[in-house]
């Protein structure tokens, strides 16, 4: 949600910010078939028929091989949220098409791309950065949350390009 709603806020509030960071996004992500069938099985099952699907795609192998705690956190996290929250979210990515829109941004622009992320892949983040002009890319080698499993890279990535 929060790479949707930056770029969304750059388009049309622009004057709020002097730069953006998107983080593992797509100015398209999925399909509406995908994102229908995930917001029926929340509505219909509650969060279990989604979390373990999820975890797969937001925490690489290496994550869930190396960081059970972590996975555990992202887990406990994901089923404590409201079945309705979670399907109201899907529901406005999955009608978020900024493809077109997105290069109409001016704002000096980070796009961090996990290399590894199946959820928003690569070729959406560097679709992002070639729309926008001079937009630079940071490259982690992570899954969707590549905050967490790169933490440290993730943090000198960004204060790097806020400074």
């Amino acid at each position: 949600m929060g790479g949707t709603t930056g770029m969304w806020l750059a388009r049309k509030a622009a004057n709020r910010f002097n730069k953006i960071i998107l983080a593992n996004t797509g100015a398209r992500i999925g399909t509406q078939d995908v994102w229908n069938a995930r917001i029926a099985s929340v509505l219909a099952k509650g969060m279990t028929a989604v979390v373990d699907t999820t975890l797969e795609r937001w925490l690489s192998k290496n994550f869930h091989e190396n960081k059970p705690q972590g996975v555990a956190a992202v887990r406990k996290m994901l089923l404590t949220t409201p079945a309705h929250g979670y399907a109201g979210c899907s529901a406005a990515i999955r009608d978020a098409d900024q493809r077109w829109d997105i290069g109409s941004v001016k704002l000096p622009t980070l796009v961090i791309i996990g290399t590894l992320d199946p959820g928003t892949p690569p070729a959406g983040g560097e679709q992002i950065a070639s729309r926008i002009p001079n937009a630079k890319i940071a490259r982690l080698e992570a899954a969707h949350l590549s905050n967490l499993e790169k933490g440290e890279q993730f943090t000198a990535e960004v204060r790097k390009f806020l400074a």
